[in-house]
């Protein structure tokens, strides 16, 4: 630990966090950023789409019709003379709802990392040759999020005990 400790002092700058006025306590927090194998053109092993905002995908500020609605926004798409809530992840992901309409930014190996980059909100990828392209979250499609490990524990795939995101995977 002393070694340690000195190592640390050496090659870094040690600040001493106070804490907000008026408390001691003080919240450190972190940032993940994955890397995920990827590729901006589809094959046989890159074969799950990461979509871009589509042009169609609308947040709608409800303050506009009413005062009651101060704060509130629902996101949706126009079809016809429907306002209609955007696209489920079911819809997009399975039923490829998206596919074709040149929204594609990068494909990736498996659809659980597109999910846990949905999830995280923005990591690398690191395509074939070794470059590494950032990606960030876009947009939401206004649907609740669903946690895959509640689920997972809700249909006792998993244990409480035993979720991570290794044992989801």
């Amino acid at each position: 630990a002393g070694e340690l400790n000195r190592e640390i002092r050496k090659k870094f700058r040690v600040y001493q966090a106070t804490g907000r006025v008026g408390g001691r306590e003080v919240l450190f927090t972190g940032y993940y950023e994955p890397i995920y194998e990827g590729s901006l053109v589809p094959d046989e092993t890159f074969r799950y789409p990461l979509y871009r905002a589509p042009d169609d995908l609308m947040k709608i500020d409800l303050s506009l019709f009413s005062e009651k609605f101060k704060g509130e926004n629902i996101v949706a798409r126009i079809e016809g003379k429907k306002v209609l809530p955007y696209y489920s992840r079911n819809q997009i992901e399975a039923e490829r709802v998206l596919a074709g309409k040149n929204l594609e930014i990068a494909w990736l190996k498996d659809p659980l990392d597109v999910a846990f980059l949905h999830i995280q909100g923005s990591g690398r990828l690191r395509l074939p040759g070794g470059k590494d392209v950032l990606v960030n979250y876009q947009a939401s499609n206004g649907r609740p999020y669903r946690s895959i490990g509640r689920y997972m524990i809700e249909k006792e795939f998993l244990g409480r005990e035993e979720m991570s995101m290794q044992a989801i995977r």
